[in-house]
């Protein structure tokens, strides 16, 4: 099993190859082995945007609330809290 340093960086490569389905299988098994992970703020929103596109509506809720906890300043906040 890859630690969680190398599946961390796993995603930012598919992300940057614009692999958002990939990306977000890693991040799924990232946070299987530890929940409280949490990744970049463009990163948790594209993963949490990808998996409303899969209809993964719980898994999308729940990268959703993350990021909220860990950016609670961010521009984008008001826009995320009405999905």
């Amino acid at each position: 099993m890859a630690s969680s340093r190398i599946v961390r960086m796993e995603i930012g490569e598919l992300m940057a190859q614009r692999n958002y389905a990939a990306a977000t299988e890693k991040y799924e098994e990232l946070v299987t082995r530890a929940p409280q992970q949490c990744l970049s703020r463009r990163h948790m929103l594209d993963i949490a945007n990808q998996l409303m596109t899969m209809n993964r509506y719980p898994q999308a809720a729940s990268a959703y609330e993350k990021y909220l906890r860990a950016y609670p300043t961010d521009l984008e906040v008001q826009q995320v809290k009405i999905l």
